[in-house]
């Protein structure tokens, strides 16, 4: 692995690392915990983006 692309990611792995370290993320964790044992708080909604690779070119040759 070449300098540059080592770089790039170890700047993407601490962008990561201050994402997933925010206090939101903890709240997040117990409510999903708290769904996936049956006593949900509120709603919660799983939206993957990789659901939409190519979605684009898909509708529009529809």
């Amino acid at each position: 692995m070449n300098i540059r692309d080592r770089e790039i990611l170890r700047s993407l792995a601490n962008r990561w690392m201050d994402l997933a370290t925010q206090p939101i993320m903890e709240e997040r964790k117990r409510l999903w915990t708290a769904l996936k044992d049956l006593h949900a708080e509120r709603p919660m909604v799983l939206f993957e983006t990789w659901t939409l690779e190519n979605y684009y070119e898909k509708i529009c040759h529809l």
